[in-house]
């Protein structure tokens, strides 16, 4: 292989890491996705989230005092809870994909208006805190 060609496959190769660096998807890193449901009042809801490379996870509530949390659960399984609710969900090592949701309640006096709640996750050398909102109005 002369000189030339060298550098042309030098080059190809370069670009090649190159693009994968610039694609990165969320399922590459410590990620969160979260819905944002429209929940009427006097309604029950799940709310969803998608997290990536984690191995720990929890939710916080909306700070609302008529919207009450009624259930939880993950996938996968974890191999440890902390004993709180909603829980703090703990795996021994970072998973590359969990789904966890929390069963919501709005009591029907409840006051109309958008209600930030947030996930944070982490995987032992980062942490993130991702903000998504509820909101409670006409779902019609």
């Amino acid at each position: 292989m002369n000189r030339r060609e060298l550098l042309r496959c030098s080059g190809a190769v370069g670009a090649l890491v190159l693009a994968g660096c610039v694609g990165e998807r969320p399922r590459d890193r410590l990620a969160v996705e979260g819905s944002s449901p429209t929940i009427g009042p006097g309604d029950d809801a799940t709310i969803v989230a998608r997290i990536y490379r984690a191995d720990r996870v929890a939710f916080s509530l909306p700070a609302a005092d008529r919207i009450e949390a009624t259930g939880t659960d993950v996938s996968p399984s974890p191999d440890g809870q902390a004993d709180s609710f909603p829980p703090i969900w703990l795996w021994d090592d970072p998973q590359q994909s969990i789904e966890a949701t929390l069963d919501v309640s709005v009591a029907s006096d409840a006051d109309t208006g958008a209600y930030t709640y947030s996930v944070t996750a982490s995987n032992g050398t980062r942490e993130i805190v991702a903000e998504f909102t509820v909101t409670v109005g006409d779902t019609a």
